[in-house]
């Protein structure tokens, strides 16, 4: 299956292309010589010709970029996505595939319940895009899968912002780690997880009798900020302190460690990747 891959150039995006086959670039990155733009509809019905299918990853993704900027949100997300399948619909491709948030979690037995739970830009252009896949495919017959990614993603080449890498950066350098808020917990998965996720589903070839398909990619594995960054420390081996909000955490022991992971059903290969992690960060200056 000759497959158009948008966002090739982000975080999941780079991953997944090193480890698809018969792909083919499209993303504004300046490591692409042909710079391509999803907002523009004639790019992507001139990229996508042959082609047997579209893996539609480019989108503006965090949740500040876009309350920043709403317009450009809903012009690359929304906009874009409408190109994707107008193009889908033009060539004659045989299928699509979205790569949406947890953000539109709330969506249960195929309708959404409210519109009134998503409270931030970004969400709302995802639950658009998705309605988008729903209605046109529906009218064109174009086959689609949604993966709805309600974890966060983590790994290689990773946000150095992003919560999981900076508090490995920081664990590394032994500065102190600073939390403001540990009632609120988070899914976690590793990037390979995911890529192997959407490439299983790709090459699945079973036959799907509904027009649009919806894979849900979780890990199910929950974590408070103060949960993470003791197991960050733990494994890393940690000079840093840690401090909720402006108390001083106790130094994290293995018995604290092993309850964590007990209570959390964490898995040995979860604890890998983040020990794969420390390791990859630490043989570099960080």
């Amino acid at each position: 299956m000759k497959l158009l891959l948008t966002g090739a150039s982000g975080f999941i995006g780079q991953h997944l292309l090193n480890d698809l086959n018969d792909v083919i670039r499209f993303d504004k990155s300046s490591g692409n010589k042909n710079i391509l733009d999803v907002t523009l509809l004639d790019d992507v019905i001139t990229a996508s010709k042959g082609c047997n299918g579209i893996i539609h990853m480019a989108a503006i993704s965090r949740v500040s970029d876009c309350e920043n900027d709403p317009k450009k949100c809903i012009d690359v997300n929304v906009n874009g996505t409408l190109n994707i399948l107008d193009a889908a619909v033009k060539n004659n491709l045989e299928w699509i595939g979205l790569v949406s948030s947890g953000e539109v979690q709330w969506i249960e037995n195929n309708e959404v319940q409210s519109f009134k739970k998503i409270n931030n830009i970004y969400g709302i252009s995802k639950l658009a895009c998705e309605m988008l896949v729903d209605v046109i495919g529906n009218k064109s017959g174009l086959k689609s899968t949604i993966y709805r990614i309600s974890s966060v993603v983590f790994g290689e080449n990773d946000n150095p912002d992003k919560v999981l890498p900076l508090f490995v950066t920081k664990s590394i350098n032994g500065d102190d780690i600073r939390i403001n808020d540990a009632s609120y917990e988070w899914d976690f998965i590793h990037v390979d997880e995911v890529v192997n996720v959407i490439k299983k589903s790709i090459y699945d070839k079973k036959e799907n009798e509904d027009y649009i398909k919806e894979i849900n990619i979780f890990s199910g594995i929950r974590l408070d900020l103060l949960s993470l960054a003791k197991i960050i420390s733990y494994l890393s081996s940690s000079t840093s302190k840690i401090y909720l909000i402006d108390s001083l955490v106790d130094k994290v022991t293995s018995s604290e460690f092993n309850k964590i992971v007990k209570q959390r059903k964490i898995s040995d290969e979860f604890l890998s990747k983040v020990s794969d992690l420390i390791s990859s960060k630490s043989q570099i200056k960080v």
